[in-house]
């Protein structure tokens, strides 16, 4: 009888231990389990954030390219709008429109009076209402000693007009290069004076 008991203690304390290692092993595949389990969801983060970031990317280069859009839209549309002379009673004259390349050239001038006249590319429109202010790099002039005299360099000027057209005459105010006062243009497409003779 004491080999029997001897014998069931014995099996139980063998059953007992292999319990507990049980328990051990599946506690460590618990737990090697989490950790590739956080891994993955580290990896998958990450993955998300690099493609987060490549849209976002993306779609800040979309929004420049759309306000580059805009600025040109705008500049074609005053353009298409203003293309012609601005004539005021003086003689004085601001020409808008395309040179022989396709590109969008202000020129100012005096009818008649001959010689070079300021002219330049238009960069940029903004537009306010009625009132459109035009940028304008004004090309550079050599001195000429023997035609027109001292040259200038190149330089950027802003023309504001404001488009007060009434009835079937269309006019708009202005600031003439090199000048400070407002004056009145008139539009037309001839290239003459038409206030010559009047």
């Amino acid at each position: 009888m004491k080999k029997t008991v001897i014998f069931i203690v014995f099996l139980a304390a063998v059953l007992v231990l292999s319990s507990c290692i049980t328990v051990n092993i599946n506690g460590g595949g618990d737990q090697t389990s989490e950790a590739v389990t956080t891994d993955n969801q580290t990896t998958e983060a990450q993955t998300t954030e690099e493609v987060t970031s490549e849209q976002t990317t993306e779609e800040a280069t979309s929004a420049d390219t759309q306000v580059e859009q805009t600025e040109q839209e705008r500049l074609e549309e005053f353009f298409k709008s203003y293309e012609g002379y601005w004539t005021n009673k003086d003689g004085k004259f601001i020409y808008i429109g395309k040179d022989e390349g396709g590109d969008y050239r202000v020129s100012f001038g005096v009818w008649n009076a001959g010689g070079p006249f300021p002219s330049g590319s238009a960069a940029d429109v903004k537009v306010n209402g009625k009132t459109f202010k035009l940028k304008i790099h004004i090309d550079g002039l050599p001195d000429d000693p023997d035609w027109y005299g001292e040259g200038y360099a190149p330089y950027v000027y802003e023309l504001t007009m404001t488009d007060i057209t009434e009835g079937s005459e269309r006019k708009a105010t202005a600031v003439y290069i090199g000048e400070t006062n407002t004056d009145t243009f008139y539009h037309h497409t001839t290239p003459e004076n038409p206030f010559l003779g009047q």
